[in-house]
């Protein structure tokens, strides 16, 4: 049974994130917030702004949220911040064929996009965006 999530973030990231979440079963996207854009975006709609997020996730009954913004970092802590006080699940989101070793640990929140890999005894922390292709060494943090 698939989980729904909330996308923070209708960008290129974003765009990207709906291909990734496209090719697994675990989480269903009911749609995203941003705060510049309105409609829909890919075919997800726009729900409101980030202000939103409570009235949102009491309306459709939804506590994942997956942060999308990549490149306004202050704003991305400023997200970040709020969604854990207001206690959203923000889930590991990694695509089946990342190389991740047993040792390795990635935070919440972060996304591993395609192709990345995950070393031996890495960590990753929390709220990353690792991209396509991306090598996390061995012992890295």
């Amino acid at each position: 049974m698939s989980r729904k999530i909330i996308l923070i973030g209708a960008g290129d990231t974003g765009t990207a994130a709906i291909e990734l979440l496209s090719s697994s079963t675990d989480y269903e996207i009911v749609g995203f917030l941003d705060d510049a854009k309105s409609g829909y975006h890919h075919g997800f709609p726009i729900l409101g702004k980030f202000s939103d997020i409570n009235k949102v996730k009491k309306e459709l009954k939804v506590k994942n949220v997956l942060v999308t913004i990549s490149l306004n970092l202050v704003a991305r802590k400023q997200i970040v911040k709020k969604l854990v006080e207001d206690g959203f699940v923000c889930p590991v989101i990694c695509h089946k064929s990342v190389l991740l070793s047993p040792s390795s640990e990635i935070g919440i929140g972060t996304i591993v996009f395609p192709y990345a890999s995950i070393g031996h005894s890495a960590w990753v922390g929390n709220f990353c965006i690792v991209k396509p292709y991306v090598r996390v060494s061995y012992h890295a943090k």
